[in-house]
């Protein structure tokens, strides 16, 4: 299962730090093809909460990674125009959000970019059905904690979600987004994820590399 470092930040000083920090992980880790996720809250969709939104700061930075970028907002049309301006590899947008999901493909389409459909633990599943079996996209988000900030405690109901989606679509991406760390990312793994955002769990340790290492043992 591959692990993909989550940035949650309010400022962009504090996107760029965990941005080295995940470069250094890779380099030392001798990652290939890796992946880094970026949280946008407005504070619409997260009772509040809100992160660096700024996404016009991504402009121009150089980088050895991908970059999806998971919209936490009601309407996350404008956000996603942002980011897909600034080159960015996947779009994850939420099924609860007021999107519009063919808009949204025509546009990552024609950007060549992924779009991903993101639930919350505690939505009926049943909700992204249409947007896989309509191929209009390819790919699925289990976020296993409430929306918002970084640090929260995965919630187990995640883990029918990610069993039903493996057994429905066996093929597909299918990622895990909250409260990951090594005690759950092998339930994850077994589960039927095929990737792991993680974040407070790598950024609040003292050795992120030996943490990054943790999971990758776990899972």
């Amino acid at each position: 299962m591959e692990i993909i470092p989550s940035i949650n930040c309010d400022s962009f000083h504090c996107v760029l730090e965990r941005m080295e920090i995940s470069e250094a992980i890779f380099d030392k880790r001798g990652v290939f093809d890796p992946w880094v996720h970026i949280d946008i809250a407005d504070g619409s969709f997260t009772n509040g909460y809100q992160t660096w939104t700024d996404l016009g700061d991504l402009h121009g930075i150089e980088r050895k990674f991908k970059i999806e970028v998971h919209i936490m907002a009601s309407d996350p049309m404008d956000l996603a125009g942002l980011a897909l301006a600034q080159g960015v590899e996947r779009i994850i947008v939420h099924v609860e959000s007021d999107a519009d999901f063919n808009e949204l493909s025509r546009m990552c389409k024609k950007a060549g970019v992924e779009l991903m459909v993101a639930i919350n633990y505690n939505t009926e599943l049943n909700k992204i059905y249409p947007y896989l079996n309509k191929k209009i996209t390819a790919s699925a988000l289990i976020l296993s904690v409430p929306p918002g900030f970084s640090g929260q405690s995965f919630q187990r109901r995640a883990f029918e979600k990610i069993k039903k989606l493996r057994s429905k679509y066996p093929k597909m991406i299918i990622e895990v987004d909250g409260g990951v760390h090594p005690g759950i990312s092998g339930e994850c793994m077994r589960a039927g994820a095929s990737q792991a955002v993680v974040g407070s769990f790598l950024f609040n340790e003292p050795d992120p590399v030996k943490a990054y290492t943790a999971l990758k043992i776990a899972a």
